[in-house]
């Protein structure tokens, strides 16, 4: 099933469906079924607090902003797996349920699990002691038909073992599906679905495995007693329903007895976060139950050993003798040397896929941290800029891209083309001048004269960014200089037709909010990634504040309420007065106490005269639970600093969801 995962897990409005019904509880862990389409998740109590929150429609975005609040967010990639799981196992619907189709036969017959399990134990017993309470030697067919008889008892056995089953199954509560003969296969035989042995628990599992066995044993011991002819055939039996491979009811038993549940968000992933096969190979490791592994192997060895010996026993092979016989042949060295050779392929193998994983990350990490700079404005003669070379170079900004053609006609008749030198002074700080700037070509600084004469860069414009407009917007003189860093091309507007062509076109907080937000957000790394209507969102959402030096943005103890981004000047991170950390332009401090929904651990002091982008603990919230990229980055970025796994939290919080 295909998900369009960006709308589930962001604007779709999900519920959980009306036909529910849950399985017997193992431990914190539950089974869920829809009863129409017979689907099954495997979920633990935090989860299904977590999905209960769909008891009416709403969005994943909705409910991210309250687990936060409410210190009870598991991972967000287990949670948006969660959804995702649940949805294919309609347990979550998106808007109406959809018709079920699966239903569950009037099975009529009932046998209670524990006389069940009586009858079972006692069946195997007899089928095993039976050889060795009767004289006679296993012996082969002698005749075709008794090829054929002993295949038919085979099937016989097989089809008696799932009717008792569907039996127990019904006994015990769980419905039964699918009944059918199962012809695809070596040895035809009636067979049911027995999925929903799930719903009643571990007792019930085992009771079903064990139901599917002991015919055969039961009919293994009586051919042994009354027509020893089809004891091989019956052998070969009981080899089938204990193999330790595919769906076989010895396997079934063995889970029942020493498996734990898997939670449905730990396996076979859907979330695309999750599939990455370094998120898939870390899943295999950190849930692989060792324990598990370590009876199966041993459980797998002892029946291969069981088959070799009775093959021996009945053919009248003498294991020693065909052991000595083997080495001295030289094939011992040869079987040792093929071992040899597979297990050094696998390590081999695993060597490569580990290198290839190390070398895949490393690739994407460079991917990621790539800047994609604008190619340089080259070649064209300054004195030679035609109408149209404007208007094109204007609408790839982000100031003029909403402008109408006759605006950018406007504006590109009213620019004038202007060429500076390196370190040649366009702005200066304090001046009067009336002119906004568009960088076209080439890379200017925002710096600030400091009391001791030295300058303190803020900021590097580059292609396609504007400046100026403060001064002409506010009617103040320059609050900061603007130097060129090497030979540029500026568009400058005069303050006229600034106002008459722009101002009446985007207004001036539009100007405000895309030249001193979103440009500023677009060249610093936490946001490079970000999709442009995330930028804007976020430009929207933030505002622009002050600071004085030695000002305190943030008390430790105290309840946080802002995420801040860094956009001029410094802070210093302070604890029991230590300084812990510097915090320059473009960095951000404040998610960790607003995903955590605690108290500040930490100072944050001006150092000097300070602006930051300021977004309030509720639409931050909010922002990140509209954007799980963005979520799973600020997760990631906060566990890092923590060097632990932000979620999930335990504990009483600050605030009840309603606050968000």
């Amino acid at each position: 099933m295909r998900f369009d995962q960006k709308r589930i897990l962001t604007t779709a409005s999900l519920s959980l469906s009306p036909d529910i019904k849950q399985g017997q509880k193992r431990g914190s862990m539950l089974i869920l079924k829809n009863i129409p389409n017979q689907t099954y998740l495997t979920i633990d109590k935090n989860q299904w607090r977590i999905l209960q929150h769909f008891k009416k429609p709403t969005t994943v975005a909705e409910i991210v902003p309250g687990l936060i609040l409410n210190r009870n967010c598991p991972p967000l990639r287990s949670l948006y797996e969660l959804i995702l799981k649940a949805l294919k196992a309609r347990i979550l619907v998106d808007g109406e349920e959809p018709e079920g189709h699966v239903k569950a036969v009037n099975w009529s017959w009932k046998i209670s699990g524990k006389f069940s399990r009586i009858l079972g134990i006692g069946f195997i017993l007899f089928g095993i002691a039976t050889p060795w309470l009767t004289p006679a030697a296993i012996e082969l067919p002698g005749y075709p038909w008794e090829v054929l008889i002993g295949i038919g008892l085979i099937s016989a056995g097989l089809s008696i073992g799932y009717v008792l089953a569907a039996s127990v199954m019904r006994g015990m509560g769980c419905e039964v599906y699918r009944p059918q003969i199962h012809w695809k296969t070596l040895i035809p035989h009636f067979r049911v679905d027995i999925e929903d042995s799930h719903m009643g628990g571990k007792e019930c599992e085992f009771v079903v495995a064990l139901s599917r066995m002991a015919p055969l044993f039961l009919l293994s011991g009586l051919c042994n007693i009354y027509y020893p002819a089809l004891d091989y055939a019956m052998l070969l039996g009981l080899f089938y329903v204990t193999q330790p491979f595919f769906d076989s009811p010895a396997l079934g038993l063995c889970s029942a007895l020493f498996r734990e549940v898997r939670l449905s968000t730990t396996h076979d992933f859907l979330f695309v976060q999750n599939r990455l096969l370094w998120a898939v190979i870390n899943a295999k490791v950190k849930f692989v139950e060792k324990k598990y592994l370590f009876l199966y192997a041993i459980f797998t060895i002892l029946w291969l050993a069981i088959i070799f010996a009775c093959n021996l026993h009945i053919f009248n092979i003498n294991g020693a003798a065909l052991l000595a016989e083997f080495y001295h042949s030289g094939k011992l060295k040869i079987l040792s040397l093929s071992l040899l050779g597979i297990v050094g392929g696998l390590v081999l193998a695993s060597a490569f896929l580990g290198l290839w994983i190390v070398l895949k990350n490393i690739y994407r990490f460079i991917q990621s941290v790539r800047v994609k700079r604008k190619q340089p404005f080259q070649g064209i003669d300054v004195q030679n800029f035609s109408r149209q070379l404007i208007i094109d170079e204007l609408s790839k900004s982000s100031l003029f891209e909403n402008c109408g053609p006759e605006t950018l006609v406007k504006i590109a008749d009213a620019v004038k083309v202007k060429e500076v030198e390196r370190k040649t002074f366009i702005i200066e700080e304090g001046a009067t001048d009336d002119t906004f700037y568009h960088l076209l070509s080439g890379k200017v600084e925002v710096i600030k004269e400091l009391p001791s004469g030295r300058f303190d860069r803020i900021a590097v414009l580059e292609n396609g960014d504007s400046f100026g407009e403060i001064a002409l917007l506010q009617n103040i003189p320059r609050t900061r200089s603007v130097r060129a860093l090497g030979k540029s091309i500026l568009l400058s507007l005069s303050r006229k037709d600034f106002e008459r062509i722009l101002l009446r076109s985007l207004g001036a907080e539009k100007i405000q909010e895309i030249l001193q937000k979103r440009a500023f957000l677009s060249r610093i790394p936490l946001c490079r990634n970000w999709h442009p209507q995330a930028l804007q969102r976020f430009a929207s959402l933030s505002l622009m504040n002050n600071y004085s030096s030695d000002e305190v943005v943030v008390h430790a103890g105290q309840s946080n309420q802002f995420f801040h981004i860094v956009c001029e000047g410094a802070f210093k991170v302070t604890k029991k007065k230590a300084t812990l950390a510097k915090l320059k332009t473009g960095d951000f401090f404040g998610e960790i106490s607003l995903l955590q929904n605690s108290a500040s651990t930490a100072n944050v002091v001006a150092l000097n005269e300070c602006k930051s982008l300021s977004v309030h603990k509720r639409e931050f919230l909010r922002f990140i639970g509209k954007d799980f990229f963005i979520g799973l980055q600020f997760e990631k970025i906060s566990s890092k600093r923590l060097q632990r796994p932000i979620f999930p939290l335990q504990g009483r919080s600050f605030e009840t969801v309603d606050a968000c």
